[in-house]
This record gives structure tokens, C-alpha cells and sequence, in this order.
């Protein structure tokens, strides 16, 4: 199984990966990738075909990359990771599988997964 991880800051996406990691702990087979988002270049590449991708929403240019990430078809489950909850519409509009708010909660990641075809 494959997870895509993406967002600007390294610190939440290790905060991610480890939460997912957590809730993924019997399952030996999970990759996890995180992806660096660029502020200045809006130049999302398509990682390999993951079981899901967690994007991590914490500012209004990263719904710009939520929005590239749905483009990339059925084969790409996407999870928002926000900050704040008014990026919910977007999420919304961008059909994504779950929403999720910092600070993360276990339950909450693994209803994600779930949603995502994960597990």
C-alpha cells in the first residue's frame, strides 16, 4: 500500500506520518512518501499511484494544489489535512474521501484511511 503525503512544512508532515504510521502499525507493507509542496512554483509532479493522498491545507495556496491533486483522477483518494475548518468547501468541491482538522486524532486518521480505501 502506498500513502502519499503533501504539504509546505516538514514538521506537520512528519506530525502526519507518524499519526498515520500509528493507526497503520499491523501493516508491514505501507509506503509512505511525503512530498514537498512549493510555495512559488504551483508545479505538483504525480507521485507513483498511492492507495491515498493526504494533503495538508494550511494556507489558501495549498487549496491550489488540492485542486491539481484531484485532477489526477479515481486512482488518487484525497484526504485534506486543515488547519482551518473553512477549507471544508473546498474539500467539498474537490470531492475528497475525508476532512481532517489539526490537531490530529487518531480516530479521525483512521475513519481517513478507511474513506480512502486504505484499510
Amino acid at each position: 500500500m502506498n500513502i502519499a503525503i503533501l504539504g509546505y512544512e516538514k514538521e506537520r508532515r512528519d506530525n502526519l506520518e507518524t499519526h498515520l504510521r500509528a493507526c497503520l502499525e499491523q501493516d508491514a507493507d505501507v509506503n509512505i512518501t511525503q512530498y514537498e509542496m512549493n510555495k512559488e512554483h504551483i508545479n505538483l509532479e504525480r507521485p507513483p499511484v498511492p492507495c491515498a493522498v493526504f494533503v495538508i491545507i494550511d494556507e489558501e495556496t495549498a487549496l491550489l494544489d488540492a485542486k491539481k491533486v484531484s485532477s489526477w483522477g479515481k486512482g488518487f483518494p484525497m484526504v485534506m489535512v486543515a488547519t482551518h475548518p473553512q477549507y471544508a468547501i473546498e474539500g467539498i468541491r474537490q470531492k475528497v474521501k475525508h476532512y481532517i482538522l489539526f490537531p490530529l486524532d487518531r480516530g479521525e486518521i483512521t475513519e481517513a484511511l478507511k474513506r480512502a480505501g486504505a484499510i
